[in-house]
């Protein structure tokens, strides 16, 4: 067993999503910077099922484009050169 302060940012970022996703009452609204930058291969793999089965809102902030579109998000907000764009 490992203190939160000794835990990497990977291992933070899963403890505290399991605590989000897995409460009785999950929020409605969870907000992720560059979720995927810290996770392995399999941590990322459950990221994605996790947040697919998450009933609320999702605001996703990533560069990772593969992640983004297993989300399945409504919409889509872009600054491709510098220039903000928005799709649905």
């Amino acid at each position: 067993m490992k203190l939160v302060g000794q835990l990497s940012c990977g291992e933070r970022l899963r403890a505290l999503l399991a605590c989000v996703l897995l409460s009785l009452q999950p929020p409605q609204l969870i907000l992720l910077d560059e979720p995927t930058n810290h996770l392995d291969f399999e941590s990322l793999v459950n990221l994605e099922l996790a947040l697919q089965v998450y009933r609320g809102a999702l605001i996703v902030i990533s560069h990772d484009q593969q992640f983004l579109q297993k989300l399945n998000l409504t919409y889509r907000l872009a600054m491709p050169l510098g220039e903000l764009s928005c799709s649905e």
